[in-house]
């Protein structure tokens, strides 16, 4: 995979000092199926980008054997953004159920909106590049997350709607952040929290669906405790097992 060297090279950046470290264990449920599926891990550092301050957001998420005979996963996401959240640069090296693929965009803001640069490679499909326009600032899949953790919460109520652009593929797709309201979740050591649930919703291809739901600490950290992440006909629940700063 050609991208694989430029995921490679914003590693090699991010080597300052780490902000944040978040670990989860992951389990995974299929038709009613319920198994433990591997580990998942989120950091945050800061950067220096083209001799600018910014942030380095990592997810890393691995299903273990188990859980491989029914969904083998294997993802790498790195996003570079601004210190106030706005996304520079994303790329993810994907290995989804036997399909492996790259991708990358590029964000930048122009006169009437902001300009994003897709490359795609997929194994077994011709590599291919688009440019979309968008007239508000667009987000890729974990600089949405480094935004929902800035927003506060304190005035936030059941029902509460952020709407965020998100890159995902080679379309822009409006993702519809609901609150939920506020709830106590366990996390994967048994301690509770006080949280905040988010359901993460849109509208790809005319078709409305639930993608993602997050439980966030209701403090000013916003530490995800708990993440269900839908993936083709399975979910992955991903519950904290370890935080350091």
């Amino acid at each position: 995979m050609r991208k694989t060297v430029t995921l490679l090279i914003l590693a090699i950046l991010s080597l300052p000092g780490m902000a944040e470290s978040v670990d989860y264990k992951l389990s995974l449920s299929l038709a009613g199926i319920s198994i433990g599926a591997g580990s998942c891990s989120y950091r945050e550092s800061g950067i220096i980008h083209d001799g600018q301050d910014a942030i380095r957001l990592q997810l890393v998420m691995s299903t273990g054997r188990a859980a491989g005979l029914f969904y083998h996963l294997r993802d790498t996401a790195i996003s570079i953004v601004k210190p106030d959240g706005t996304p520079i640069h994303y790329c993810k090296i994907a290995d989804e159920g036997g399909v492996h693929a790259v991708e990358t965009a590029v964000f930048s803001q122009s006169g009437d909106g902001w300009n994003v640069g897709i490359e795609i490679d997929k194994e077994g499909d011709t590599p291919y590049r688009t440019d979309l326009k968008y007239p508000d600032k667009v987000y890729d899949m974990l600089s949405m997350l480094k935004s929902m953790r800035m927003v506060n919460t304190d005035s936030k109520e059941v029902g509460d709607v952020l709407e965020i652009p998100m890159v995902n593929g080679d379309l822009i797709v409006v993702q519809h952040i609901v609150c939920n309201g506020r709830t106590v979740i366990r996390d994967g050591n048994g301690k509770k929290h006080n949280c905040l649930e988010w359901s993460v919703r849109d509208n790809k291809l005319e078709k409305e669906r639930e993608t993602m739901r997050v439980y966030v600490t209701d403090d000013a950290r916003h530490i995800p405790v708990r993440m269900d992440i839908a993936l083709g006909k399975c979910f992955i629940k991903a519950l904290l097992n370890g935080y350091s700063e």
